[in-house]
């Protein structure tokens, strides 16, 4: 049986997580459905849309008091969530997905010229992108593949974000333009937290956080604009790829959570050497850092003397 108390606090996070994302999606579908005008695609300004956005906040900044409220050795530092079989499901459809739009974003150097080079890049990072959701069907390969794979989705979320923000033909302060970029930000924060496990970094709440923000904003980008799009209330052909991708993206980041809660309901607190070793490694590292720190700045006081 588990002893550690802080696992009922993960509980707590996780099924309030859940219900203020259901929430959220269905008041934005409503939204959608009855505040959204379509001649200038923007919500009106209504109470209900006001409500929606304080909810937005109250949701990020629950999620985010996690990391104070749950001490940073509640968890052993060697925990790592295991790749269960929704995750490695859910991570081969993500795969083929992301492979899938090199096509799409091939397409997109005709109609977007001035950005050519640009979703050149997209095209290919698509393809190298998606080694990192194969390698998380296959499940056992090395963490150093998984890493380096990570660092090219992140290349290739991050060129995502300034393809869209590039355009033109979308409005800068489009809410669909801007729920997007939270989503795509939202999974770069989730998978530096996914790198630092495989680097052999100690495992922190962090990762439990950012998993459930970027599940929120991946839900928010993805559902509503669907059914915005169902209902005929938006008609931009590249926002309907956008919000089906972030619901691919939706399915494999709620089967990470789930398996990082079921990690922190069996995981034991960290022991007394653990936390020990922790620190040890950290003051190594600072000392480290202040040591090359200082020889720079020698080795720049020397070039000047001689100048």
């Amino acid at each position: 049986m588990n002893q550690n108390p802080f696992s009922q606090k993960v509980k707590t996070y996780t099924f309030s997580a859940i219900f203020l994302t259901a929430i959220a999606v269905l008041w934005r579908s409503c939204n959608f459905l009855f505040f959204f005008d379509t001649s200038v695609d923007y919500f009106q300004k209504t109470p209900s849309h006001t409500g929606l956005q304080a909810l937005w906040v109250l949701t990020i900044v629950w999620l985010l008091s996690a990391m104070i409220l749950i001490p940073q050795y509640a968890f052993s530092p060697k925990a790592r969530p295991n790749t269960g079989r929704a995750s490695r499901l859910t991570g081969l459809i993500c795969a083929a997905t992301v492979a899938a739009s090199f096509f799409f974003f091939r397409e997109c150097i005709t109609f977007y010229i001035a950005n050519a080079r640009l979703y050149n890049l997209l095209a290919i990072f698509s393809l190298l992108s998606a080694l990192y959701f194969a390698f998380r069907f296959l499940g056992d390969t090395p963490p150093a593949y998984r890493a380096l794979a990570g660092y090219l989705a992140i290349i290739w979320l991050a060129l995502l974000l300034c393809a869209t923000y590039l355009n033109l033909y979308v409005a800068m302060n489009s809410p669909f333009k801007l729920t997007l970029h939270l989503a795509l930000l939202s999974i770069m924060l989730h998978l530096l937290e996914e790198i630092r496990l495989d680097t052999d970094h100690a495992f922190r709440i962090t990762h439990f956080s950012f998993t459930w923000i970027a599940v929120f904003h991946c839900a928010m980008a993805s559902i509503p604009v669907l059914i915005a799009f169902a209902a005929k209330r938006y008609q931009q052909p590249d926002y309907l790829l956008y919000a089906s991708l972030s619901l691919i993206l939706l399915a494999y980041l709620a089967s990470r959570a789930y398996d990082c809660y079921r990690l922190l309901m069996t995981a034991p607190p960290a022991t007394e050497e653990e936390i020990a070793a922790e620190k040890a490694k950290k003051k190594e590292k600072s000392n480290t850092n202040k040591s090359k720190h200082s020889d720079g700045t020698q080795k720049e006081g020397d070039d000047s003397h001689v100048s």
